[in-house]
């Protein structure tokens, strides 16, 4: 679990303060009542609240787009600060999705 959560705190170390942005992360989920592993591919869009709102409409109008070119995608998450993109919070989430 340690180089997932790594990976996933120098994934949102790109997400920049002031801009939105579109970004796909791949995390392994272990069933806690079989222990299988498997993977889920979750979509996040971020929209700080400090991001232009000509970025912020961007983001909005391609994300449906994207989505569907993008096979897979187990869940789909949005955040406008740093704090809503908790490691713990989102593996709770995922954990949840079937």
């Amino acid at each position: 679990r340690g180089a997932a959560k790594s990976n996933y705190k120098a994934f949102c170390a790109e997400l920049p303060d002031d801009d939105a942005r579109m970004g796909v992360f791949d995390e392994e989920v272990i069933d806690d009542d079989t222990g299988a592993k498997r993977n889920k591919i979750l979509f996040f869009c971020w929209c700080p609240d400090d991001a232009k709102v000509r970025s912020k409409m961007l983001v909005a109008s391609a994300k449906d787009h994207l989505k569907k070119k993008l096979p897979g995608i187990s869940g789909e998450f949005g955040a406008t600060d740093k704090t809503e993109m908790d490691y713990g919070m989102i593996l709770e989430r995922v954990q949840r999705l079937n």
